[in-house]
C-alpha cells in the first residue's frame, strides 16, 4: 500500500501544480484564460478547419470537400483567411 499512496500523492501534486500553473499563467492577463467551466465545455461549440474535415468525417479528402459540396447549407465561418465550421452542423448519424 506504500507504494499506492506514494503514486496518488505525486499524481495530486502534479494536478494541483498543473491547475496552480494554469492560474498564474492567466493572473495578470487582461482576458480570462479558460476556466474550469470551459475545461469541460460541450465537444459540439468546437471548430474544425476546412482543411481537417477529413479527419473528422473519416474520409479522404475529396470525399470531405464532395460532402460540403453536396450540402451548401452547412455554413462555413471564416477567422483571419481560414475557413471552420461548427462541429455540431456536420455531425453524422
Amino acid at each position: 500500500m506504500e507504494i499506492m499512496d506514494a503514486i496518488i500523492l505525486a499524481l495530486s501534486i502534479a494536478g494541483a501544480g498543473y491547475f496552480i500553473g494554469s492560474g498564474l499563467e492567466n493572473f495578470k492577463s487582461e482576458q480570462p484564460g479558460k476556466g474550469i467551466s470551459q475545461i469541460f465545455e460541450d465537444e459540439s461549440e468546437q471548430l474544425i478547419k476546412d482543411t481537417d474535415l477529413h479527419h473528422y468525417t473519416g474520409l479522404s479528402k475529396e470525399g470531405a470537400r464532395s460532402l460540403i459540396n453536396a450540402y451548401p447549407d452547412v455554413p462555413p465561418m471564416k477567422i483571419n483567411g481560414n475557413v471552420y465550421y461548427h462541429k455540431k452542423t456536420l455531425m453524422i448519424g
